[in-house]
């Protein structure tokens, strides 16, 4: 918070006149800061920002203004996530479906969307408490 508030200080400093309401652009500030440091954590933005570009994973990755608090929480999943479900949320965001990932990864299709639902609930779970 401390960073995102020195930086809009910063930016009222340079152009008093841009911002308009201040509480709304420190709010939007601190999530964004909030979305990079979860994606520098998670270590996955070429292949998230990649994922953005395909259709498949457009209600995911909006490009608009309100969906930033659905962005960290994509974030805050995918961090919670164990490598194997990650892997195949990535395969799932670039557009495969179960049966292809599951030939991929020379797994039975249900197995993999089992596991994957499992992990899915847990991570649910976790977040709501």
């Amino acid at each position: 918070m401390c960073r995102a508030a020195a930086s809009v200080s910063r930016q009222l400093s340079r152009q008093p006149d841009q911002i308009r309401d201040i509480k709304a652009y420190l709010r939007q500030t601190f999530k964004r800061l909030v979305l990079n440091e979860l994606e520098k954590e998670n270590g996955h933005r070429d292949k998230l920002k990649h994922a953005e570009n395909e259709p498949a994973a457009e209600y995911l990755f909006g490009h608009h203004e309100e969906d930033l608090d659905r962005k960290i929480l994509t974030q805050q999943i995918i961090w919670e996530m164990d490598e194997r479900a990650r892997e195949v949320f990535e395969l799932l965001a670039a557009g495969h479906s179960f049966e292809e990932i599951a030939v991929m990864l020379g797994q039975p299709a249900n197995a993999i969307r089992s596991r994957f639902s499992k992990q899915f609930k847990k991570i649910r779970k976790k977040l709501r408490s």
